[in-house]
């Protein structure tokens, strides 16, 4: 009898561990199946200039300018929350994932500043046809003390940064802090979009997309801009 629960005993620890994982296999399951169908209704890329053959992106007078381009790869029309209510404020994050070839412990994930308030709310969203692109501008408020780390801000930087820090708030900014001191940087870098569920508009696209992760150079001179 000894010998019997010997084998026994481990063999229902081991059914017991196995079960009690299956639900969480499921769930990994099911969202990788919404991640890829996700991605076969719609694409979403960085764009930005080009220098020496290289994706450059650049910054002056605080401000770093970023378009992302969707594309609807599907062939029925995609609809898309629209970024000025709750609903779709604040579903693209960009992620950093190196900076000058040495990959970071944990990504850089940039956002937009939090909303507490809203002067007119309603969820809405905007249509995307089949093989239509559509170009939404991000605008990311670099700080001062971000922009040169060695030198205190003037005050009218310091001005500059508050005004700045209350118009994101009005949906105007985005936080980059990421400083580039002095010269050229590379940063690998990717865009991510991402829709929960919405009752209230089931047609609305949901899923989770991410650009390509591509390498940058960043520089915090205007180079003709």
């Amino acid at each position: 009898m000894k010998n019997l629960n010997r084998k026994f005993f481990p063999l229902l620890a081991l059914v017991m561990c196995c079960g009690a994982s299956l639900p969480n296999i499921a769930a990994a399951q099911q969202q990788v199946a919404a991640q890829n169908e996700s991605a076969s209704t719609l694409e979403i890329q960085i764009s930005s200039s080009l220098k020496d053959n290289g994706k450059f992106l650049t910054f002056g007078q605080g401000s770093l300018y970023l378009s992302l381009i969707f594309r609807n790869v599907s062939a029925k029309p995609v609809q898309l929350l629209e970024e000025w209510n709750s609903w779709g404020f604040n579903n693209i994050h960009l992620e950093i994932t190196a900076i000058n070839g040495k990959t970071l412990p944990q990504p850089l994930v940039i956002k937009k500043a939090a909303r507490q308030s809203w002067l007119e709310n309603r969820l809405s969203t905007e249509t995307l046809a089949p093989n239509q692109s559509m170009v939404r501008e991000i605008r990311l408020h670099v700080p001062a003390i971000i922009r040169h780390p060695d030198t205190p801000p003037t005050e009218d930087e310091v001005r500059e940064d508050n005004e700045n820090l209350a118009s994101m708030q009005r949906n105007e900014y985005w936080f980059f802090l990421f400083s580039t001191g002095y010269g050229t940087k590379t940063i690998t870098m990717k865009a991510v979009y991402e829709v929960s569920q919405e009752k209230r508009r089931p047609d609305a696209w949901t899923g989770r997309i991410e650009s390509p992760l591509l390498t940058y150079e960043v520089s915090r001179y205007t180079f003709g801009y």
